[in-house]
C-alpha cells in the first residue's frame, strides 16, 4: 500500500474510468494482501469521485476507505492518480534564500536578466538592490524513496510543476487550495 491515514489522494479521472470499465460499467484491479491476490471492482457509483481529491480515513484488509463517501466504497491504490498532491496549508514547510551576488552569481544574474528584459525596473541598480533584499520563499517537498527537493510557493499553484525524480505531477487539492 502507497498510502497512509491523512493522507490525501486523487481519484483517477473519468477519461481513465472509462478507457478501463467494461460493458457493466465497472473495472476490477487485483492487489495483492497479506500474501494472497486480491480483487476490488471500480464500479460505476465510484466514478461521482473521479477526479476528486479525498483523505484516507482509515485502512483495513488492505483497502482504503476516504472521507469524500463516509468509508463507504473500498478503494485500492490503483483507483488513484499517481501524482504529489502539494502539502496541505497547515502542513507547508518552506525555507527563504536571498540571491545574494558573492553566494549565487549564476542564479543572480538571470534574475537581474529576467526583471531589466521584462521592464520591471529600468536599470541595474535599483533592480540589484531589490534582488539582494528580495527573499525567495520555496516549498519543500519530499518524495518517499527518491529525495528532498522544493518549489518556489508562487509556482506550487501552477498545474505544470514535476517532481525532478519520478516526473510525477504535483497537483493542489480544491480542496487545500
Amino acid at each position: 500500500m502507497k498510502h497512509k491515514i491523512n493522507e490525501t489522494v486523487k481519484i483517477i479521472s473519468v477519461e481513465e474510468y472509462n478507457d478501463k470499465r467494461g460493458e457493466n460499467e465497472w473495472f476490477d484491479v487485483e492487489f495483492k494482501h497479506n500474501g494472497s491476490i486480491d480483487t476490488e471492482s471500480f464500479v460505476v457509483n465510484m466514478s461521482d469521485f473521479c477526479g476528486k481529491f479525498a483523505k484516507i480515513v482509515d485502512i483495513r484488509d488492505g483497502r482504503y476507505f476516504l472521507d469524500i463517501d463516509d468509508g463507504y466504497f473500498f478503494w485500492v491504490d490503483e483507483f488513484f492518480e499517481d501524482v504529489i498532491v502539494a502539502n496541505d496549508i497547515d502542513d507547508v514547510e518552506t525555507i527563504n534564500i536571498t540571491l545574494r551576488k558573492d553566494h549565487y552569481p549564476k542564479l543572480f544574474q538571470k534574475k537581474l536578466e529576467e526583471l531589466l528584459e521584462s521592464g520591471a525596473f529600468d536599470n541595474e541598480e535599483s533592480a540589484t538592490r531589490w534582488i539582494e533584499s528580495t527573499p525567495i520563499t520555496l516549498e519543500l517537498f519530499y518524495e518517499k524513496d527518491s529525495g528532498l527537493f522544493a518549489v518556489e510557493m508562487e509556482a506550487v499553484d501552477t498545474d505544470n510543476i514535476v517532481s525532478p525524480y519520478s516526473q510525477k505531477t504535483i497537483v493542489v487539492s480544491d480542496s487545500l487550495a
